[in-house]
């Protein structure tokens, strides 16, 4: 869907009137109707943004009551939808800008691995570390940052092997460091209020699924 830009009309709506009544414009229609045509499946978040260029009628429905871009937010990360309980409001608009913010940054990351590990240290433990501590320093939920690399590995199969291999060790060392810290956390507690079954939930059974 293309932007309106300067100079541009807004799509007029034609209705059949036997009393000479003017079409109406697309902005006069009811804002529910105006939300329920925004969240077609086939509009991107580029179509959001480029529709709310349009005016200040737009621009509202489109950011007003955020269920333009909590559907865009579904539709793009539906993994992440058990985070968000359905009765609590949320700030989509935010929430989609700060998950594609963290997208990019690890796709960065991820990026960097294969020149750092050939050219600069030969450890790839350590290469794994720095890695980690890069998005650690993000300050971002790690179930965005495990999200994104999930969704690197389970791209076309047959494209970016490379890619995919640095990603999965990435993936793995995040798992590996987030266990070691709940398990500190539960060794820390006192012996009467630990247990082993609350122990053997620090190992979970599908650490190594993708």
């Amino acid at each position: 869907m293309a932007a309106c830009g300067a100079g541009q009309r807004l799509p007029v709506i034609s209705t059949p009137t036997t009393s000479g009544q003017d079409a109406k414009k697309l902005t006069d229609l009811p804002t529910e109707v105006l939300e329920h045509i925004l969240c077609f499946p086939a509009l991107k978040h580029v179509d959001i943004c480029n529709v709310s260029r349009c005016c200040q009628r737009l621009h509202d429905v489109c950011h007003g009551r955020g269920k333009v871009w909590g559907h865009q937010y579904k539709l793009r990360w539906p993994r992440l939808q058990r985070f968000y309980p359905q009765n609590e409001s949320c700030d989509w608009l935010r929430e989609y800008k700060t998950r594609h913010r963290v997208g990019i940054q690890i796709r960065r990351t991820v990026e960097s691995i294969s020149k750092r590990f050939f050219t600069e240290v030969p450890c790839i433990g350590q290469v794994l570390g720095d890695s980690f501590a890069e998005i650690e320093s993000l300050g971002m939920p790690e179930h965005f940052c495990e999200d994104e690399l999930l969704f690197i590995l389970r791209a076309d199969k047959r494209k970016s092997l490379t890619l995919k291999y640095y990603a999965r060790k990435i993936l793995y060392f995040l798992r590996q460091q987030n266990i070691l810290r709940s398990l500190k956390t539960f060794l820390e507690q006192p012996k009467e209020q630990q247990s082993a079954l609350a122990g053997a939930g620090n190992f979970p059974a599908g650490m190594n699924a993708a």
